[in-house]
């Protein structure tokens, strides 16, 4: 069968799109069975749909849904189908969660719940079986509609990691996905697993993955490599994974394996606070590590206890001291307006990150998302109702300006108070580290003009712009705000 995969664009920075790890999973799986498959990645380039179903006439559309940011263009593309008569499946991470929305749009006929390469590929078989699509009660992982009433079939076993094919990158045009951080030119975002064994309240792994933590064979990873660097160049890589080697015999045995390869490459990764001691920290930067991205949060240990995050504060300044010594890039990622938080416990996450001393700050309103247990809290509280329609889904702003504070806190406080970490994570006041930074702005504008074309060079352009007037506006219109909680260079 023929089967048109979508990658719906989310109307972000078309500066950087990552690779669609999801899609090209699926489409390598039907492919090695058979099957005829095309990814469209709207996040690269907008094609006309119409044109795109008339000249490749799929017999089945399949929509890789990640976010509400995809949600107005993934509605779009299944009903462009629906007219043509084609059936419509959603997967991803945010179908599986609001499936029965979903199904109850009138515009998508079934929805992969979790991860998709099994269950996809048996609703390819059944429709090529002329199986009507109300009556897959005999796939695992589906959701479908009979009789105008969602069906949910039973949830599907994870699939072993090692039991799937190297990924088929031939499938993208690669280049188009190179990132260029960090002083790379051709970095990549990959995962070497898959899960996540914690049980934080805020986010969606608790219940998408159920805390559990799959690792892909490391011969298998380093095959991937292998074809990356030699047949695209790859130069860097960032893991995607939720938490990167947290058994030491696996960081070992990847930094081992990086240092034999001698690659030349760098890479980065998220990580928990404790998780590596000094060691390790060396281990990695001596394989090429050279950034790390840590969750901390919150600054509040009360908070930490709320949310199950639980972090060894203890271990806070040794971590930030050790890789600051190594050249290790620290991102610290912070999130503010947790439901019900105090000012004071605000003040100690201010404080904890003024100490620490990361390289930057990304700092996020507290947003409730379905899938989370800490939205179902609020909801079983009666203080969110959430969306129930795929427009209202749409209308999430993942920028989390959409909802109100849940906290104690006023939002325009919180505004103020993200906004500044934004700037002091980029205002930088060594001199020779901004005149690289403009350098670096003009060569990466000259490169998306020729990778993405002038319209999207000018729409990102617009959006960095509105975000620079929006971060500069809060910054520095609101002085009170910035005394009260001591934001000052």
């Amino acid at each position: 069968m023929k089967i048109l995969l979508f990658h719906p664009s989310t109307n972000y920075y078309i500066k950087s799109p990552s690779v669609p790890l999801g899609a090209l999973a699926i489409a390598t799986f039907l492919k090695e069975r058979g099957h005829r498959v095309k990814i469209s990645d709207r996040c690269i380039k907008k094609e006309n749909v119409k044109n795109q179903l008339k000249e490749f006439q799929p017999d089945i559309v399949g929509l890789s849904v990640m976010s509400a940011r995809g949600i107005k263009d993934a509605e779009y593309i299944s009903e462009t189908s629906k007219n043509f008569g084609i059936p419509v499946v959603w997967g991803g991470h945010y179908p599986t969660f609001i499936y029965d929305d979903a199904l109850n749009s009138g515009v998508v006929d079934a929805v992969v719940l979790n991860e998709g390469e099994y269950t996809f590929l048996e609703l390819v078989n059944a429709l090529s079986d002329r199986i009507p699509l109300d009556r897959l009660d005999h796939i695992d992982g589906l959701a479908f509609v009979r009789n105008g009433e969602v069906v949910l079939n039973k949830p599907r076993a994870f699939a072993d990691l090692a039991d799937l094919p190297a990924i088929d990158y031939s499938l993208v045009d690669v280049p188009k996905y190179y990132q260029t951080y960090f002083g790379c030119r051709n970095m990549l975002y990959l995962y070497g697993s898959k899960g996540c064994p914690f049980t934080c309240t805020f986010c969606y792994n608790t219940a998408y993955s159920h805390s559990t933590y799959r690792k892909r064979p490391i011969d298998d990873l380093f095959a991937e490599f292998d074809s990356l660097v030699n047949d695209y160049g790859m130069d860097g890589i960032y893991f995607t994974d939720d938490v990167f080697c947290p058994k030491k015999e696996d960081l070992k045995e990847f930094c081992a394996r990086m240092r034999e390869k001698n690659y030349k490459l760098v890479w980065g990764c998220q990580a928990r606070i404790g998780q590596f001691d000094e060691e390790d920290f060396r281990l990695m930067a001596d394989s090429g590590c050279r950034w790390i991205f840590f969750g901390i949060e919150t600054g509040s240990p009360e908070m930490q206890r709320k949310v199950r995050k639980n972090l060894d504060f203890s271990k806070m300044e040794d971590t930030f001291r050790i890789t600051k010594e190594l050249g290790i890039i620290t991102i610290s990622s912070l999130i503010i307006g947790f439901p019900h938080e105090t000012e004071e416990q605000l003040r100690e996450t201010i404080n904890l990150a003024k100490t620490i001393g990361a390289d930057l700050y990304p700092v996020n309103m507290y947003t409730p998302n379905i899938e989370q247990e800490l939205c179902q809290e609020l909801i079983k509280k009666g203080l969110f109702a959430p969306p129930r329609t795929l427009r209202e889904h749409a209308q999430i702003n993942q920028t989390n300006d959409y909802y109100e504070s849940f906290s104690q806190i006023p939002k325009r406080e919180l505004l103020v108070i993200r906004s500044w970490f934004h700037w002091i994570s980029f205002n930088k006041k060594d001199k020779s580290r901004s005149l690289k930074f403009a350098d670096k702005a003009v060569s990466d504008a000259l490169s998306n003009i020729f990778r993405f074309g002038v319209v999207s060079f000018i729409v990102t352009g617009f959006n960095s712009l509105k975000t620079l007037v929006t971060v500069l506006w809060n910054v520095f219109a609101y002085p009170k705000i910035r005394k009260k909680y001591g934001l000052h260079e």
